[in-house]
């Protein structure tokens, strides 16, 4: 998509939300007189909840209108970063702006302070929803904690994907796959590999889309990976695929140029600078990807944690006919 189109996009993304907006805050208004003229104090109530009384000062349009410009803003950053002729690199993800703000109970973490936590968005939705939620970890050596904990608490079918490990460990509550997602590339120094190299293994190698028809899945909720740079090349492959065949969500730890050799081989980010992330994240942007968490590794800032949640893209489909 052409910037030009990415700003047509942002404007149609715009105005959706204040149509929205205008239709709730009826909706708003029309609850309002029917409370009045019944004479009832308060407007809503959810089963099991106290009454709730919308503030006046924050009627639902502009709630609407407030997210669009969120969007837009870490949009129209992305682009302006893209498009300027000079770029410091020395704070390779300072462009991602968060795009699709959620109230903190929509977040969920695996394990706080765990070394493999990860946050994902909304747990009870998993749970409830009509067919088994698909979770795939890309990435495990010793921080499964992620992936037991959806299998465990949440009731994922997990399958956990790392070809740098010996064996599974007997605390795994999930199923291992002495596999990497992805294209084969050297480790080089890369630490996590070490033992396998000593042990003269091979490293097996499958793209995403094979695993998922090896796997029989029609779908995967939630695709995780923190594979020390080999992430960028699953992404190529990632953003080759058809909608309905795209993650829900995408939580990943991702490596620039100049990140720690000694766990993230430097052949892997070569050149992964802050104007290559810009354009990945206006590539996730474009198929329908908005960063809703976002955190710079303290130890190591050429690495930074992030959330992608996946929203329906008919308003992009309708831009395309236009």
């Amino acid at each position: 998509m052409t910037l030009s189109n990415r700003r047509k996009y942002g404007t149609v993304v715009s105005w959706t939300y204040k149509w929205i907006g205008a239709v709730a805050c009826l909706v708003v208004l029309a609850t309002y007189m029917d409370g009045m003229r019944r004479g009832k104090c308060g407007m809503f109530k959810l089963a099991g909840e106290p009454k709730t009384a919308v503030p006046h000062y924050a009627p639902p349009f502009l709630v609407g209108v407030e997210l669009s410009l969120i969007e837009e803003r870490a949009h129209t950053r992305l682009l302006d970063t893209l498009s300027s002729n000079s770029v410091n690199n020395d704070f390779p993800f300072d462009d991602i702006l968060i795009s699709l703000p959620l109230h903190a109970d929509v977040f969920h973490t695996s394990q706080i302070g765990s070394e493999g936590d990860k946050f994902f968005v909304a747990p009870f939705s998993l749970k409830q929803q009509g067919q088994k939620c698909i979770v795939y970890g890309a990435g495990l050596a010793n921080r499964a904690d992620f992936e037991n904990y959806m299998s465990e608490s949440v009731g994922c079918d997990v399958h956990g994907f790392d070809c740098t490990l010996l064996a599974a460990q007997p605390q795994w509550n999930f199923t291992f796959h002495d596999t990497c997602i992805g294209q084969s590339h050297a480790f080089d120094g890369n630490s996590y590999s070490m033992a396998k190299r000593k042990a003269d293994l091979t490293f097996e190698f499958k793209g995403l889309d094979t695993i998922r028809t090896e796997l029989g899945h029609s779908h995967i909720d939630i695709l995780k990976m923190d594979i020390e740079g080999f992430e960028w090349d699953i992404f190529v492959g990632l953003l080759q695929l058809q909608d309905l065949d795209l993650p829900q969500q995408l939580l990943f730890e991702l490596h620039t140029e100049g990140a720690n050799p000694t766990w993230v081989p430097p052949s892997l980010v070569k050149g992964k600078t802050r104007r290559e992330v810009v354009d990945l994240f206006l590539r996730l942007y474009d198929r329908g990807y908005r960063v809703v968490y976002k955190e710079v590794n303290i130890g190591d800032p050429r690495c930074a944690d992030f959330t992608l949640l996946r929203i329906p893209m008919s308003v992009a489909e309708n831009l395309e006919n236009v």
